[in-house]
């Protein structure tokens, strides 16, 4: 007897476990994107002006006792059937589904990797709701729960107004009861607006006929959501493209001064500085602040002024991930690094001539400070002996060890692997020295090599340095910022700590020696910070002092920790400008030294 063969569809037994782990690879808040873009998609597939509207769901007391957050759009809206087609199935979708459309896991998946209690969905069409509910049952598995119909007095106002088509989706939260989905999820830094900004930094522009509002930074009333290019092309100065031919990319720039009258709505978009990639209209992995200019400055050869800088990156040989999280290049992530060598190779004459320009106000300290760390660190000296790398021949790292030694030696010295030294004490120089010539050969690998120590100057390890408006480089908050590709130590002049010891200073002085105290205080921190970067890099190779280790003491976090120091940079300025205070502050000053040597 001959059995019958029959055909299955392929199925997902572990739902809940496929959600949950598709969930993983979800960014933070990407269920904004998701939602906000099901609302666009939708308005369009309606063929008609309409708006994304997210705000306070009007019944959210009543229903749950609690505020809960939704979005509105005045779309095409659901049927039932569409809702248990569209909401009630993983992988399914209302639009088309394609590598370049907006196809990937979608609400359905980033709503309940977030969120226990799921959403509620409730759509019209021509007046006729619907009510379902997607959410994870007791036994961790997706559930699609159907509501039943609507009363026609619940319908929201903005979907009335469009004729009774739209739809609205409810964030439960984490409990029904107690969850308050209107305010900021856990790990937002500025919680006050942040559903606008989460908005604008997803966003460069919206398509036409479509617009989106979210609460401002009172939770209360509406504004809406332009995206990054209307803030941008509102108040730049000057702005432009051009492609990297050899990497299919087009690079937009502007450049975004700073402004009091601006400050009232910079804060909706990400202030200061801004880097990200664009893609029809999106935008992916946009850094604001002191983190784009931390990379406009060492990356992309931006080195002051970053803070004006908005670019964004078009490739167009990308597509989006699953997640709809990041951009991908046939499956490998976008080459970075080579975008941002071409951008300092070829960056636009406006920009060149406004970096030119904030150049030329630069003090050059360089001489001042050589002279000081030369005899800290020269042979004998303070930190004469440090630890430096062993490298072989041809000069690479023989494995990252070490050994002590002077940093300096003469050109006849150290040639071959001769360690003859040139101390005057030849008895114990040259008894040291072939100590050392071992330990050089025996690390080279015994004699396969011939090692030589490589000699660091400190010196050639001295930056220059400029003091700026934090603001124009994204540094609220941080006093100085390395930038290592151009050796450079750029000091934030606002940065609240130094500002008031800097401002007490200047006001104890006489008034035609106020300009020297500012220049004495400035000098004081500048040597601070100068000397910690170069002997960060002096050490660096010393056994436990890595390339994490240097980076960590070179971040813009270490250098501000300096810029709050006051005991020891106080008793300095005082010696320094003491024939230069005033004749009030003089006698005190002597007063108080008369009391403290009694």
């Amino acid at each position: 007897m001959s059995q019958e063969l029959k055909r299955y569809r392929i199925d997902t037994k572990n739902t809940g476990f496929v959600i949950s782990n598709l969930g993983k690879d979800c960014k933070p808040l990407q269920w904004v994107r998701e939602l906000t873009e099901n609302g666009i998609q939708a308005i369009q597939a309606r063929g008609i002006d309409g708006r994304v509207v997210w705000r306070k769901h009007h019944d959210s007391l009543r229903r749950w006792g609690v505020d809960k957050l939704c979005c509105v759009d005045t779309g095409s809206g659901m049927s039932r059937e569409d809702m248990r087609e569209w909401v009630g199935r993983v992988g399914s979708s209302g639009r088309v589904m394609a590598h370049d459309q907006n196809y990937g896991m979608g609400a359905k998946i980033s709503l309940l990797a977030e969120f226990q209690e799921g959403a509620e969905y409730e759509s019209w069409q021509n007046g006729q709701g619907f009510r379902a509910r997607l959410f994870y049952g007791d036994d961790d598995q997706p559930v699609y729960e159907e509501l039943g119909p609507v009363d026609p007095s619940e319908m929201p106002k903005e979907i009335s107004k469009a004729g009774g088509y739209g739809t609205v989706v409810t964030i439960l939260g984490n409990s029904i009861k107690e969850h308050d989905t209107l305010q900021a999820p856990p790990g937002v830094d500025i919680p006050s607006g942040w559903l606008m900004r989460e908005i604008n930094k997803r966003y460069y522009k919206f398509p036409a006929g479509v617009k989106v509002y979210a609460p401002h930074s009172g939770q209360t009333g509406l504004l809406e959501v332009p995206g990054q290019e209307y803030f941008i092309s509102e108040n730049c100065r000057q702005s432009g493209s051009w492609e990297l031919e050899s990497l299919n990319c087009t690079v937009h720039w502007a450049i975004v001064p700073p402004s009091k009258k601006r400050e009232s709505r910079a804060w909706q978009f990400g202030g200061g500085a801004r880097i990200g990639v664009l893609y029809k209209n999106e935008l992916y992995g946009l850094h604001n602040a002191s983190g784009a200019a931390a990379i406009l400055q060492n990356k992309c050869g931006i080195v002051l002024e970053a803070g004006k800088i908005a670019m964004f990156l078009e490739p167009h040989n990308a597509l989006p991930d699953t997640q709809r999280s990041a951009l991908k290049v046939e499956g490998d992530d976008l080459p970075f690094d080579d975008y941002y060598q071409a951008i300092s190779e070829n960056l636009p004459e406006p920009i060149l001539k406004m970096i030119a320009t904030k150049l030329k106000e630069s003090v050059d300290t360089k001489r001042r400070v050589n002279k000081m760390i030369s005899r800290i660190y020269q042979p004998g000296g303070i930190f004469g002996r440090r630890f430096v790398k062993v490298t072989n021949q041809n000069g690479k790292d023989t494995g990252g060890e070490t050994i002590n030694g002077n940093l300096f030696s003469s050109n006849s010295a150290h040639k071959n692997g001769d360690s003859s030294g040139n101390s005057s004490d030849s008895s114990s120089s040259s008894t040291s020295n072939k100590r050392q010539t071992g330990s050089q050969e025996s690390v080279a690998g015994k004699g396969k090599n011939k090692a030589s120590r490589k000699a660091k100057d400190p010196g050639q390890m001295i930056p220059e340095t400029i003091w700026v408006n934090g603001s124009s480089e994204s540094m609220e908050g941080h006093f100085a910022r390395f930038v290592e590709a151009k050796n450079l130590l750029i000091f934030n002049k606002d940065f609240k700590p130094f500002k008031r010891i800097e401002k007490d200073w200047v006001g104890r002085v006489r008034d035609d020696a106020k300009e020297t105290a500012r220049e004495f205080v400035r000098s004081e921190y500048e040597t601070l910070v100068i000397e910690a970067v170069v002997a960060a890099r002096m050490n660096h190779g010393a056994p436990s002092m890595d390339s994490e280790w240097l980076e960590q003491q070179l971040s813009d976090s270490s250098l501000t920790n300096l810029g709050m120091l006051c005991y020891r940079q106080e008793a300095d300025i005082s010696r320094k400008l003491k024939k230069f205070l005033s004749k009030d502050n003089a006698s005190s000053e002597t007063a108080d030294n008369k009391t403290e040597s009694q």
